[in-house]
């Protein structure tokens, strides 16, 4: 678990933040932790524990102890916390078991799934990618945590909210396209209107523009929808380390960059191609060597003499 998620639950059990918040704000890792953390505790239940009861037991037994003197002021402080410690358990076990209800949507490495949401939006997952929701929640609030690429078709409604690790997106009905991964997040948006946030900065997108954390800034784009929906990929001067992530995920490869300087490439190439040939691509527009370990291991490094 992150040091993200221990601040979040740190907020809340010092009553800074409420349940509703701990929920939205933890990763999926963290909701995970804690979910397990508190399995062992179900034999703790509210009714098995009478506040009044156990008060009235414990001033009993003070009553008849007659050979020791007892601080009843530090005692009370002691039951109190136990009491509290219980509380805050129970409210929390409550809180993660109600996140059993998420849906969660996987896609495989090589393959793209077509999800329809509650309110007929419509989703696209890029492989090795994750998508979840609360469906008993939608109609409230359609918020969803994004982990990968993904394409949204959103019917027209309330704040439609795609979380990431990395920033935020938020629209009313519109089509757009998420990449949320650990070094890149990048929004495109296609028709209507995106809010993208992203280290605390808000940034509006047209119809033809693109947000990209590589330079912070906002770009024209000239394709309609993402070319991956059509199995190829298709770049205009981007930088080599997003091209390399997208061969990465699209073919399940491991890829060693051996550049110490930025290069930036254009062209395209279709999913189904072999990695090799995708990879000599790559390195031959750019005048850069190729090193093949094994049919899943490449490494890209500067020419002799460059």
């Amino acid at each position: 678990m992150n040091d993200k998620d221990l601040h979040i639950i740190h907020q809340y059990l010092n009553n800074e933040i409420d349940q509703s918040a701990l929920k939205d704000r933890l990763s999926d890792e963290g909701k995970a932790y804690w979910a397990d953390t508190i399995e062992g505790l179900d034999f703790i239940t509210p009714s098995s524990f009478d506040t009044s009861q156990e008060y009235d037991l414990l001033l009993k037994k003070l009553n008849k102890s007659s050979k020791h003197k007892f601080n009843f002021t530090r005692l009370l402080k002691y039951a109190a916390g136990i009491i509290l410690l219980i509380s805050s358990t129970l409210l929390i076990r409550q809180v993660f078991i109600a996140n059993n209800n998420l849906t969660t949507i996987a896609s495989k490495a090589t393959g793209i799934n077509s999800i329809e949401l509650p309110d007929q939006s419509k989703v696209w997952l890029n492989s090795n990618s994750t998508l979840s929701y609360d469906p008993e929640q939608w109609n409230d609030k359609r918020i969803l945590n994004l982990n990968g690429e993904a394409y949204f078709d959103v019917a027209k409604g309330s704040i439609f909210t795609v979380e990431t690790p990395n920033g935020k997106v938020s629209v009313l009905g519109t089509t757009f396209n998420v990449i949320s991964n650990t070094d890149t997040f990048i929004v495109t948006c296609f028709t209507g209107k995106v809010e993208v946030r992203f280290h605390k900065n808000s940034h509006i997108l047209n119809p033809g523009e693109a947000f990209s954390s590589l330079n912070s800034g906002v770009e024209q784009i000239e394709h309609t929808q993402p070319v991956w929906l059509k199995k190829s990929s298709t770049f205009t001067k981007a930088p080599l380390i997003e091209v390399l992530e997208d061969i990465r995920k699209i073919k399940g490869i491991t890829i060693t960059n051996k550049l110490s300087e930025p290069y930036f490439f254009t062209g395209a190439y279709t999913h189904d191609m072999p990695s090799e040939e995708i990879m000599r691509l790559i390195c031959n527009s750019l005048n850069l060597s190729l090193k093949t370990i094994n049919d899943t291991n490449f490494e890209i490094y500067l020419t002799e003499g460059k």
